[in-house]
């Protein structure tokens, strides 16, 4: 993705959009002292408070806002090795299953703490969702494009933030 795209896709986290689709949140706890999970809680998102959507909606559109290398970092992915994170990513996005989808983000979750210390309690926050995109611009005088045909993109988004008790 380019910054073009990352600005056309911040732009549609605002609730009840029909362009942005968020299906489900995963909320994973982690301590600082043991990178030990304590505390996940999975739902669907539509399933949130309005209040608790708006927040987590700002805070992924604050994650999008980043520059690329200080909040948004492009993963290089190992091809050809078994349990490879880019393997789990797609098979996430995969799944029907919401305890399928949870196992692999624990995976991630487990690889992102292997060999990194936290000075604070963290939550790690994914989201799995689906935005569209209009192929062509509608022309008024035919009527045609806009939302006739759209591009559909599945996605996983995470943050990593800090907890206070």
């Amino acid at each position: 993705m380019n910054k073009k795209d990352i600005a056309n896709i911040r732009k549609q986290f605002k609730l009840d959009n029909y362009l942005l689709q968020i299906k489900e949140i995963f909320n994973v706890y982690v301590k600082k002292e043991t990178g030990e999970i304590y505390h996940q809680i999975s739902q669907p998102f539509q399933m949130l408070e309005h209040e608790a959507q708006e927040l987590f909606l700002t805070n992924f559109k604050k994650v999008l806002s980043g520059h690329l290398d200080a909040k948004l970092f492009e993963l290089k992915f190992r091809r050809d090795v078994e349990g490879s994170t880019q393997t789990i990513l797609f098979e996430g996005l995969r799944t029907d299953s919401p305890d399928e989808w949870q196992e692999n983000m624990l995976q991630i979750v487990e690889k992102m703490f292997a060999h990194a210390v936290y000075e604070f309690d963290t939550v790690v926050t994914f989201i799995r969702g689906e935005y569209r995109m209009a192929t062509k611009k509608r022309d008024l005088e035919s009527e045609q494009g806009g939302d006739d045909e759209v591009y559909s993109s599945e996605f996983i988004l995470c943050s990593l933030n800090k907890t206070d008790q």
